[in-house]
């Protein structure tokens, strides 16, 4: 189930993480049977819940360090709404043109000859003029 949701999602890997749940299940299920029987788990179940954790938490770790920049650039975007509107003139660094577009993460600046796409996270640090409203 949480393969084909994944699968359904566009995301990357869903059957190696699905390979990986069943298996995490299939310990747990086993683990429980051997304390049914009358097997003392408690050091196995520790253990292994220690391991999940650690690779859960680097795991989490690791998304937040290779989301950071797309996160500035969100949040720089909402800022960045206010003061820019869909066919306004501005210049930015000597690039001069119409906003054709504004997304999460970028702006698209069309000149007399080429399209710009400035990330929002640019545009919130440097200074650009609003040529007409």
């Amino acid at each position: 189930m949480l393969t084909a949701s994944m699968s359904g999602l566009g995301m990357g890997g869903s059957k190696s993480i699905g390979n990986i749940v069943f298996y995490v299940v299939i310990i747990f299920v086993g683990i429980t049977a051997l304390n049914q029987v009358g097997v003392d788990t408690q050091i196995i179940s520790q253990n292994i819940t220690l391991i999940i954790g650690a690779v859960l938490l680097s795991f989490a770790i690791a998304f937040g360090f290779a989301s950071r920049n797309v996160l500035e650039n969100f949040i720089s975007g909402s800022y960045a709404r206010n003061n820019l509107k869909l066919g306004i003139k501005i210049r930015v660094n000597n690039v001069e043109g119409v906003i054709e577009s504004i997304d999460s993460t970028s702006v698209r600046v069309k000149s007399e000859n080429t399209v710009y796409v400035f990330p929002i996270k640019e545009l919130a640090n440097t200074t650009y003029q609003i040529i007409n409203d």
